[in-house]
């Protein structure tokens, strides 16, 4: 919507809400706060995604690429895609680092002055570095040109992509001399700290897993740029991507070993739990602090601060507050296909089965049955149940998510409803069926 208009939508409810909040209309007043709140929401994306300063690159960066001098610190950490060659491929591809820049100054090329800029660049080295990070101030030479819009109906909208993340240009840099590292800056810089841990994380794992440490990698850290063509394809076509994806199913096997390893000592749940949730705020954070897994660790952070007030955790208000949080961050964030999918996801397993996926409660007799069974056939029965419930669970999340995994990737892999139960996506669901008040349950 245009932000003209999301404002007056705005205004206008939030008023109207002034007005019937003393009255006995109060379903009333909640539709017209709803309805203030999303066009405030709209109104913070319009002006997020579209406003530019006067002073961005993106006023001058034309459709041809044009030499261009750049100075600023990096807003995010290198990330090194290794060259390919496949017998489909013509030439083999060489390797590209890319990394994003927030620019504070350009250099006029013809009489080398210097001229204020800011915005966000998106570069793309043309081999490898490793002597810069996030926080790093630096000087780069390249080819500046605004990011081409998609060609046919239906192909991927490079333009709208890097809109999404607040980029307007991108930059071409031919060779790795042409990255000069003008301040050290990553030690005073938060991110840039994880970044150096990441990376350290990284090599770590190439050294010790040698051709797997791509995978690991990714199932650990959230860099997939180790991995092959081939590898993405064996994880897509099976259906289970979601594994390389770090989010609450990730968290919850951290925050499971982390209880396990604090309680021989006695803590008081009261205490530890909210320093776990403030450890898996950090892992998410190292990870890339991308919308699902941000999202699980919000809604860690709410459970733990309910146990530390002994206060009840309602579903619907931690469902909210991981919306606001990613929202809070990047507002175009809300709209990419890993956020819906992992929202969907977790709304299916609270309100679509949380009420059937529990464990039952048998009367006595039914109880004194099952005990008289031997113990064979009492396995026997609780592997079925176990199973059944587990098949259960992944069909209604898998017909939930289907449609929009084909809309977005246009692939449908019937083999996720074998495959998805031994994804212990299960437990997620037995966990959330369990009062938040138990340390035990909140932190598992």
């Amino acid at each position: 919507m245009p932000l003209a208009a999301s404002v007056t939508v705005a205004l206008a409810s939030l008023l109207a809400w002034l007005i019937f909040l003393n009255t006995s209309r109060h379903w009333l007043a909640l539709v017209y706060l709803m309805g203030g709140v999303a066009g405030a929401g709209s109104a913070y994306h319009h002006w997020h995604r579209h406003h530019v300063g006067a002073t961005d690159l993106s006023r001058i960066a034309e459709r041809e690429a044009q030499p261009a001098r750049l100075r600023g610190v990096l807003a995010s950490a290198p990330i090194t895609h290794t060259g390919q060659s496949a017998p489909l491929l013509s030439f083999p591809t060489r390797d590209t680092t890319r990394f994003m820049l927030r620019v504070s100054a350009r250099q006029d090329l013809a009489d080398r002055s210097w001229h204020d800029a800011d915005g966000l660049v998106q570069v793309t080295l043309i081999g490898r570095t490793d002597i810069v990070t996030v926080g790093d101030e630096v000087e780069l030479l390249g080819r500046l040109a605004l990011p081409g819009d998609a060609g046919n109906p239906g192909e991927f909208d490079y333009a709208a992509f890097l809109r999404d993340q607040g980029i307007t240009t991108t930059l071409t840099v031919l060779a790795s001399d042409e990255v000069i590292l003008v301040r050290r800056g990553w030690p005073t810089s938060l991110f840039g700290i994880l970044a150096v841990m990441r990376g350290w994380g990284q090599q770590t794992l190439k050294r010790d897993l040698s051709s797997q440490h791509g995978v690991a990698s990714a199932l650990l850290l959230g860099e997939g740029a180790d991995m092959t063509g081939e590898d993405w394809e064996q994880y897509l076509r099976t259906g289970v991507i979601h594994v390389l994806a770090i989010s609450g199913q990730h968290l919850v096997v951290l925050a499971g070993f982390l209880w396990l390893a604090v309680r021989p000592f006695g803590f008081r749940r009261r205490y530890t739990a909210p320093v776990i949730a403030l450890l898996l705020i950090g892992y998410a954070l190292l990870t890339g602090g991308r919308p699902p897994v941000m999202r699980a660790a919000w809604v860690m952070a709410a459970f733990a601060g309910g146990i530390l007030l002994q206060r009840p955790v309602w579903h619907a208000n931690t469902f909210a507050l991981g919306w606001l949080g990613v929202i809070a961050m990047n507002p175009a964030d809300i709209f990419n296909a890993g956020c819906k999918l992992s929202f969907l996801a977790v709304a299916v397993l609270v309100w679509g089965v949380g009420r059937w996926a529990g464990e039952k409660t048998y009367d006595p007799l039914e109880r004194a049955i099952a005990y008289a069974r031997p113990r064979h056939a009492q396995i026997g029965i609780w592997l079925l149940r176990w199973l059944g419930r587990a098949y259960a669970i992944n069909a209604a999340v898998c017909v939930a998510v289907t449609p929009l995994v084909a809309y977005h990737f246009h692939l449908v892999s019937p083999i996720a409803l074998t495959l998805g139960p031994f994804n212990r996506q299960w437990e997620l669901a037995d966990f959330l069926k369990k009062s938040p008040l138990r340390a035990e349950n909140a932190v598992k």
